[in-house]
This record gives C-alpha cells, sequence and structure tokens, in this order.
C-alpha cells in the first residue's frame, strides 16, 4: 500500500513526537541549551540570512523534511541528500548519510554547503553570529571562533530535543508490546 504525502507525514508525526520545550535534564547546562535553541532557529547563521538548521530540520516533523530532495538552501539547488532526521542524535558516534563525520563535521557541513546555509567556511558563520552570541559564548567560556566551541551549544540543543512519549521513544525504552 502506498501512502500519499499527508499520510506518511502524520504517520511520521505519530512515531516520533519531539519535545523541544521540555524540561532539562540531569546535568544540562539551561545557558547552553538555550544559546543552541536560539542558534538553530537563527536565519542570520546562513549566507543569505534566510536558512536555519530548522529550514531542513523541522520539530514538528520529527526533526527532518517531508520532502525528498529538497531544495530549501541560500540557493535554492537540490542537495543530493534528504534531510536527516536528528530526533536520534544524541544516540548516534557517526554523522552524514555515508557515517563519515562527527557531530561537527555534520555542523560545518550545513553552514557551509551552498545547498544548504551557503557559508565560505565555518569562521564566515561565526562571523555572523558574533554580534549576537560573543557575549554568550564568552560567559560560557567558549570562543566563537574555534570550531569545536561553536557547536557545542548546537549539540547541547540537539541532545535536549529527544522525543516524547512516541512509538519510538517506548521501544528505545524496551516496550516493544505496542
Amino acid at each position: 500500500r502506498i501512502l500519499d504525502a499527508a499520510a506518511a507525514r502524520d504517520a511520521a508525526k505519530a512515531l516520533v513526537r519531539i519535545d523541544a520545550d521540555g524540561p532539562l535534564h540531569e546535568g544540562e547546562d539551561p545557558r547552553l541549551v538555550e544559546l543552541g535553541r536560539r542558534m538553530f532557529l537563527d536565519e542570520r547563521l546562513s549566507q543569505n540570512g534566510a536558512v536555519a538548521c530548522t529550514s531542513c530540520h523541522v520539530l514538528d516533523a520529527g526533526g527532518s523534511l517531508d520532502v525528498p530532495l529538497p531544495n530549501v538552501g541560500v540557493n535554492h539547488e537540490r542537495a543530493p541528500y534528504n534531510s536527516a532526521a536528528i530526533w536520534d542524535a544524541p544516540r548516534m558516534f557517526r554523522f552524514g548519510w555515508k557515517g563519515d563525520t562527527d557531530f561537527a563535521g555534520i555542523v560545518e557541513r550545513a553552514l557551509t554547503r551552498p545547498y544548504l546555509m551557503g557559508n565560505e567556511t565555518m569562521h564566515d558563520a561565526a562571523a555572523r553570529a558574533t554580534p549576537y552570541y560573543a557575549d554568550d559564548f564568552a560567559r560560557l567560556g567558549l570562543h566563537i571562533d574555534k570550531r569545536d566551541d561553536f557547536v557545542k551549544p548546537l549539540a547541547a540543543y540537539i541532545a535536549h530535543i529527544e522525543p516524547s512519549g512516541a512509538d519510538a521513544d517506548r521501544y528505545f525504552d524496551g516496550n516493544d508490546n505496542e
């Protein structure tokens, strides 16, 4: 049986419901999570100021898009891969459709690919972020111009936005009877 796009979207929403505003987990730094949330939603980090992480990782759709090979990046070029869902990112140790990078690497790809956020380098994205986030980074003891520090808030936010009460969440918790 073939599902139409609306039915597939509804099925995905039933499988994975992301709780982006849920309570903090033990050990989470609320300042780091909040900075990551703001960065995740911020279109100013893209080359043209029109694309944010959430342009491709729609939280209401499990952290992905419900269209194949989207063209939502800065130059509206069709991406060679579908945007991966981020709801299970904290459980992953390799990223990318080929499994060939770590979290910092996948963020760098998103920030620098022309069919995504379009910056020439990750430093360009950091320069765009500096007027808005430099004080927040400094208060956290992070350096906005260092690759690993730049991705820490995003990693903290993505780790925070885990599934909440969805079918997949119950399965991962060991309940396979439903």
